[in-house]
């Protein structure tokens, strides 16, 4: 990482400090990962809402945040000056059980974590399960947010 991809540099609040603590004794099975689904009916388009994730991305500080500890006294939050938003797409329309498709994927997705040195912090999947019936994922690390900044992303 160079000069040129930090926007800024900051330490970490009480509650973030002790994330981070959990994090680095257990990152196995790391109590903050958080999965929320949501269903969207309608016609969604993938490309715009993956889009829609850039420009939240780029408009919110928190979901372009890294956290290290190396080097310093204390740990810092680096916000970096742009960040892309990992983004998946699956149809699964005509998937004999789609339910479980998505059981299997929200298992595996929540044992991956993070990397909170070098991770994106926050993930979207969307499943199409029928023609006009879409369930979206959205995976992240509770040290960028909490209920109350989640439900500002969902506004938006």
């Amino acid at each position: 990482m160079s000069d040129k991809q930090v926007k800024n540099i900051c330490g970490l609040s009480p509650i973030q400090e002790g994330m981070y603590f959990h994090y680095l004794m257990n990152k196995v099975n790391d109590p903050y990962v958080i999965q929320s689904q949501y269903e969207l009916n309608g016609d969604v388009d993938p490309i715009r809402l993956k889009e829609t994730f850039d420009v939240l991305t780029e408009r919110h500080d928190c979901l372009r945040t890294l956290f290290m500890h190396q080097k310093t006294p204390d740990p810092v939050q680096i916000i970096l000056k742009s960040r892309e938003t990992p983004f998946v797409f699956h149809d699964l329309t005509g998937s004999k059980d789609p339910d479980e498709y998505i059981h299997t994927y929200l298992k595996e997705d929540r044992n991956k974590g993070f990397d909170l040195s070098r991770d994106p912090l926050l993930r979207i999947a969307l499943f199409k399960v029928e023609e006009q019936t879409f369930r979206m994922v959205m995976t992240l690390h509770h040290i960028i947010m909490d209920g109350w900044s989640s439900g500002i992303i969902e506004r938006e």
